[in-house]
């Protein structure tokens, strides 16, 4: 779809074609829909959203990065040694294997499945690092620049490889610099997560956190060297490197990271990696990796007049293309780039963080990219069965609140206490985003085989806990509504589950699947208990108000992002309004997501300027390298405020495509071409 802002109405499908007769408005002379051209020069365009350096970065959230859907590094000055550039490396999916039990069950992931942290190099320089000028071009994803010490100059060129495993680093160091020398670092094999908690508390950590065993160097063909980490009961984690001379005083680092589970294979496999990167040609290397970024960026065009908002969006594209891989792992809270030995998330959070990570994919036309979070639920699809309690695994199906990489966690039910032990929406709110792939591409064999079959079991386990009441209608026993506290009747979920059963009769009407569970959706659906609303409008659940500052809105999910509420019925969206508001007027809890949130929820009603207001609230809470955090690293806020952008530009949903909903008054001059709908 390509159109520049003018005036269209709401579009509606007929069935699953879409039917769209628009007339774009090119040019004050020209009508002419024959006449459109797309000759972006994107070198130029992306060029001018380059990220520079003039100062030297010392952290994650100020510093270079670079990855390829599973591994990753950062460039900085160490913080503690002006002689010394550090590059810190990272694999996403590479996770400790213990087994749940002996303690462990109690504990959780974090302590038996936590990602590994794996180290950094650090290049020691003759003198001190006293200049540092860089940049990260969007369209190559490569660093270039110079590094100036009280020595000399060192000229830097780096990427992450687009299709390979493989880490680059190149430098081309002037006399006395030609003496600097790489060395290597690694972070001991222990739950970044206990170590982050046993910071905070002052508590010594629980048994089932012991670290594992010691890492150990190896070398290989007398060429290549790897740091070795075994894994427990089995698998490793092994750094390989190899530096070599390239042309006119170049000096080549290339570094691998693999993970092999259950296999002992992870030296092998690394090395392999980089002797073939060491056979190749630098610029046969260059041209494959250019390539796919060259490619990837054109699958859609969007330009807004607002140079913060532009930039910022194309920079998450960018982070889009370093972060997921179709045949990749899901992308979690820290992405490739960061293995800090204390962290508090080191893994994947199912009750906000994924969803939001990847919204952008899907108007965005990113669809390869989201394929490495379905991916990811169909190759653990039995874990996603295993994590309920046995007498439920016959139908049901749940995401805990966080997980490893392999989402196994046993997870709660509705009534079963406090906290996390109530918290069962996750699964249902991933199969959201699988239903938003699914509806982009309508390709059915995905909804036969993954969207359907994993949307019923997530809706069965709701169904599970129905309860009729003296009024004759269905009501939930209380679950969490997530991060602020428990209610019957909880609006998260109650927005789940009635979402769940309208797209499961949807699916299978189009599947033309006689599914015996049809007469039952179709009964909640007609006596489920309507929201709970007090004065203040939408709760958290029956007999518990919303009057605590919380991030999340997972109460107004009615309204945004599952669009169950008519926003062609002034009453409804007072309704909405009033809830937003509220929401927002509380204020000590909320952070980035939070605005990232108003500002699609307020484009869900057609209100420009109100969701713009939003979005802006969002930029005092985005590091200088677009990255984010909450205490410690965390991906999601600055993708949704992506996504928000393009809920204000294309919206689809109830069988209506909405075109430019949402434009504020200083956004009128605005152009997307190929967004999906």
């Amino acid at each position: 779809m390509s159109l520049r802002r003018s005036f269209f109405p709401a579009l509606r499908t007929l069935g699953s074609v879409l039917v769209l007769v628009v007339t774009p408005l090119l040019s004050a002379q020209s009508n002419d829909s024959s006449a459109i051209e797309n000759k972006i020069n994107w070198s130029t365009f992306l060029g001018s959203k380059d990220m520079t350096w003039t100062k030297a970065p010392t952290n994650w959230d100020n510093a270079p990065f670079l990855g390829n859907g599973v591994i990753g590094m950062q460039l900085m000055r160490d913080a503690k040694d002006k002689n010394a550039l550090r590059v810190e490396v990272a694999r996403m999916d590479a996770q400790e294997h213990l087994p749940f039990g002996e303690g462990a069950e109690s504990i959780g992931w974090s302590y038996a499945r936590y990602r590994m942290p794996i180290g950094f190099f650090s290049l020691k320089t003759v003198g001190e690092i006293k200049d540092w000028n860089l940049r990260l071009s969007l369209w190559d994803a490569e660093v270039q620049g110079t590094v100036t010490t009280s020595k000399g100059k060192i000229a830097l060129r780096a990427y992450a490889h687009a299709t390979q495993p493989l880490l680059v680093v190149e430098i081309t160091p002037d006399s006395p610099e030609a003496e600097a020398q790489w060395s290597w670092n690694a972070y001991a094999s222990e739950s970044p997560r206990a170590r982050s908690w046993a910071k905070d508390t002052g508590k010594k950590e629980a048994p089932a956190a012991t670290p594992g065993p010691l890492g150990s160097e190896v070398k290989v063909d007398g060429q290549i060297t790897a740091w070795l980490q075994p894994l427990r009961p089995r698998g490793q984690v092994a750094t390989a490197w190899q530096e070599v001379n390239g042309t006119e005083g170049a000096r080549i680092f290339y570094i691998s990271i693999a993970h092999t589970y259950p296999e002992n294979s992870a030296v092998d496999t690394a090395a392999a990696t980089v002797r073939h990167a060491a056979a190749t040609s630098p610029a046969a290397l260059t041209d494959t990796h250019r390539t796919w970024w060259h490619d990837f960026y054109p699958n859609a065009f969007l330009s807004i007049p607002d140079s913060y908002w532009e930039t910022f969006y194309w920079i998450q594209m960018y982070k889009i293309g370093s972060g997921m891989r179709s045949d990749g792992t899901v992308l979690d809270l820290q992405g490739p780039w960061t293995g800090l030995p204390v962290n508090a998330w080191p893994g994947v959070w199912w009750n906000l963080n994924v969803q939001l990570t990847y919204w952008p994919c899907y108007t965005g036309n990113r669809l390869e990219a989201a394929k490495s979070l379905s991916n990811t639920l169909l190759k653990y699809r039995q874990n996603l069965i295993d994590n309920v309690p046995e007498k439920y695994r016959a139908d049901s199906a749940a995401l805990p609140r966080a997980s490893g990489h392999d989402i196994r966690q046993n997870t709660g039910w509705p009534g079963n206490g406090k906290g996390a032990s109530a918290e069962v929406g996750s699964l249902p709110w991933a199969c959201h985003n699988l239903f938003l792939q699914y509806r982009m591409t309508m390709d059915d064999d995905f909804l036969r085989d993954e969207v359907f079959p994993i949307l019923r079991r997530a809706t069965n386990y709701y169904i599970h806990f129905l309860e009729k009441g003296e009024d004759g209608k269905l009501h939930l026993p209380p679950t969490l509504s997530p991060e602020y506290g428990i209610a019957p009747d909880c609006n998260y979920d109650l927005a789940l589950l009635r979402w769940g059963c309208q797209t499961l009769l949807w699916c299978a009407a189009r599947l033309k699947i006689n599914d015996p569970l049809t007469p039952q959706w179709k009964d909640i659906l007609a006596n489920l208990v309507d929201y709970p609303v007090d004065k203040n409008g939408y709760m958290i659940g029956r007999g518990v108000p919303f009057k605590n500052s919380h991030r999340h809105y997972s109460h107004l999910f009615m309204v945004y992002p599952l669009h169950l509420v008519d926003t062609s019925k002034p009453e409804e969206v007072a309704l909405a309004d009033k809830s937003i508001r509220h929401w927002h007027s509380l204020k000590g809890g909320l952070q980035g997501y939070s605005f990232s949130g108003g500002a699609s929820l307020y484009a869900t009603l057609g209100w420009g300027n109100e969701a713009l207001e939003m979005l802006d609230g969002l930029k005092r809470y985005i590091r200088p390298n677009t990255l984010y955090r909450e205490t410690w690293p965390v991906m999601e806020t600055p993708l949704s405020g992506a996504a928000s952008i393009h809920d204000m530009l294309l919206q689809s949903h109830n069988e209506v495509v909405h075109v430019f909903p949402a434009i504020p008054d200083k956004w009128q001059n605005t152009v997307f071409h190929d967004l999906r709908a």
